[in-house]
């Protein structure tokens, strides 16, 4: 198909620089899932479906065009460049192209003034296929129109192919490949987390919840009230309510009834606090380390704390509510690293793909470094989630949960609140649930919070047979 090919098939800035250098295509798709899906398929070339990534620095912008399946090697473009790039958050980046739809990064720079780094492996090819601007568009151009059209950028090989991650998955847990040294951003924590200087604020919802926390003369009418000012929220309350989990064969038409007759004013505050900062930030829906999987492990970490917390020995024990809050967000770091850190959130997500039976706690030290020279329960993504709830006011207990939930040797201040989320979540890694680093609840762990092993399996086991109704609550809160 020629460059006259009906405009409406492309972004217009995109049809008319092609056009302009007078480059023939052909349209390989339209309207289905896009590059990323047909590579993944098999039905284009993975090595030839080229990827438009918009990185950043204090530089400026620029377009780099890669395999889909590569990753960028950031220490390359650190030592060859001079430059400290990242990627540019997909809100900001849609932003610059206007006439293309939302999400979609065309593969040419020119028409945007985006300066071009083109991966050398590029080079030389007969055909390769690019995303015009359209959602679901992919076109095909010969590899000698394609030098044209970038004809002006820079050459350089920063991306690994996917036999990297063959090799990865080929690993002995605990064994470094060396390539994975140069894919780090940054070596450490503490530098990870010093490039984080602006946190997001904390959401109106939010505030206003923490607010009748503080308040002790709100009651369940207050709550009620509150929640109700979202509705998709309130939908979130009453589905809870509802659920088998709780037992309760009543009638309940509003979140009044979820509260008063049902859930207690502590847990759906618990509940609705979880939610609304939830939703705060974003992140890919799908892998090991998108929404859905995120939401699940979260849903049911919450549940069993809730379940566990009344078990405790009175002298320390939680608020099932509260319990539930610290299960909840306990990996809230994660959704604080897709939004912040997004070259270390892409890279461990690749690299859990490729070697999905090592928990992330492993696969974060090893990949990023940590436990070299700090602490080994030192995670990026659990300082990170701490620091952010922190700053936003949550109670303490939630913010030690988020940062000690790795470390069973956490003896310190609020240690109860750590320990109940990483017995739990230990407990539901047999089952296949989130990313504790072991599928046994730590006997020093249950010793510390007064639990026998038999008590935390019967619990799971409890939660477990509500899980169609969980995994429903957690597909809606990931949708």
């Amino acid at each position: 198909m020629a460059a006259g090919t009906p405009p409406q098939y492309l972004a217009p800035a995109v049809q008319a620089e092609l056009d302009r250098r007078d480059v023939a295509y052909r349209v390989v798709a339209r309207g289905g899932a896009g590059l990323a899906a047909l590579a993944e398929a098999g039905r284009v070339p993975a090595e030839r479906a080229v990827r438009a990534v918009v990185l950043a620095d204090r530089a400026g912008w620029l377009l780099a065009l890669l395999p889909v399946q590569y990753l960028i090697d950031f220490h390359v473009l650190q030592t060859r460049l001079g430059r400290w790039l990242s990627p540019v958050p997909a809100g900001l980046a849609s932003a610059r192209f206007g006439d293309c739809d939302p999400g979609v990064v065309p593969t040419l720079g020119a028409p945007y003034g985006l300066p071009l780094l083109v991966e050398s492996s590029l080079q030389g090819e007969e055909e390769v296929f690019l995303e015009g601007g359209r959602r679901g568009v992919v076109i095909a151009v010969s590899g000698p129109d394609f030098a044209r059209l970038t004809a002006e950028a820079q050459v350089l090989r920063f991306a690994w192919p996917p036999r990297i991650f063959r090799r990865i998955a080929q690993a002995q847990p605990g064994q470094r490949v060396a390539e994975v040294a140069d894919l780090r951003p940054e070596r450490r924590v503490a530098a990870l987390l010093a490039r984080v200087r602006e946190l997001p604020a904390m959401p109106e919802m939010g505030a206003r919840l923490l607010a009748l926390r503080r308040d002790p003369k709100a009651n369940a009418r207050d709550l009620a009230a509150v929640v109700e000012l979202d509705p998709s929220l309130a939908a979130q309350v009453m589905r809870y309510a509802r659920s088998p989990l709780y037992g309760y064969r009543g009638r309940i038409e509003t979140v009044h009834d979820a509260v008063a007759r049902v859930l207690g004013f502590d847990f759906v505050l618990s509940l609705a606090l979880g939610l609304a900062l939830g939703r705060t930030l974003r992140a890919p829906r799908e892998g090991p380390l998108g929404l859905a999987a995120l939401w699940r492990g979260a849903v049911y970490t919450a549940g069993l704390c809730q379940l566990l917390a009344p078990l405790l020995p009175a002298k320390i024990r939680l608020l099932p509510g509260l319990a539930y809050l610290a299960g909840l967000l306990h990996n809230f770091g994660i959704l604080v690293w897709s939004e912040l850190l997004r070259p270390e959130y892409f890279l461990i997500h690749r690299m859990m793909q490729a070697r999905p039976e090592v928990p992330l706690p492993v696969l974060e030290r090893e990949v990023l470094g940590i436990g070299e020279d700090a602490a080994s329960h030192e995670l990026a993504h659990a300082r990170l989630g701490a620091r952010l709830l922190a700053q936003w006011g949550l109670p303490e207990e939630v913010v030690v949960a988020a940062r000690e939930h790795h470390n069973e040797g956490y003896r310190g201040e609020h240690a109860v609140a750590a320990n109940l989320v990483l017995a739990a979540a230990s407990a539901l890694r047999r089952e296949g649930i989130g990313d504790a680093a072991d599928q046994e609840p730590p006997p020093a762990v249950l010793t510390a919070l007064g639990l026998e092993r038999a008590q935390v399996l019967e619990q799971a086991a409890r939660l477990l047979a509500a899980a169609p109704e969980l995994d429903a609550f957690a597909r809606s809160l990931a949708a």
